[in-house]
């Protein structure tokens, strides 16, 4: 997953701003609390107090809003794909890929691109 440009028009297409606060959790170790920069239905994009090494297998916890005034949490399990120092963000900008997803999230995640 490129950050700054996706590479495939099915990314470009459904890709969406999301930004919100979320946590990046990992077994033994106590949640981080990430920003999210943006989401598509094949990985997302956050900002980190941290650098993390590509390949890293994690989980993304996000609350997802839906229609018309409700929230779904998701756990997501996601794999570093790349990281660099965002300075106008003041921290690490890293993107995520996902991993095996439910139908039932992959519908969730679709449905709110899609709103």
């Amino acid at each position: 997953m490129n950050i700054a440009t996706p590479k495939t028009t099915e990314q470009r297409e459904h890709r969406r701003i999301f930004r919100s606060t979320g946590h990046l959790r990992f077994l033994g170790y106590p949640p981080i609390r990430v920003r999210t920069f943006d989401l598509c239905t094949t990985g997302a994009c956050i900002i980190a107090p941290l650098n993390l090494p590509p390949k890293t297998l994690c989980a993304l916890r996000i609350t997802l809003p839906t229609a018309p005034a409700g929230s779904s949490p998701l756990e997501l399990p996601v794999r570093v794909t790349q990281t660099f120092f965002c300075g106008s963000e003041d921290g690490f900008k890293i993107g995520l890929e996902f991993g095996k997803l439910s139908e039932e999230i992959q519908l969730q995640l679709k449905r709110y691109l899609k709103s």
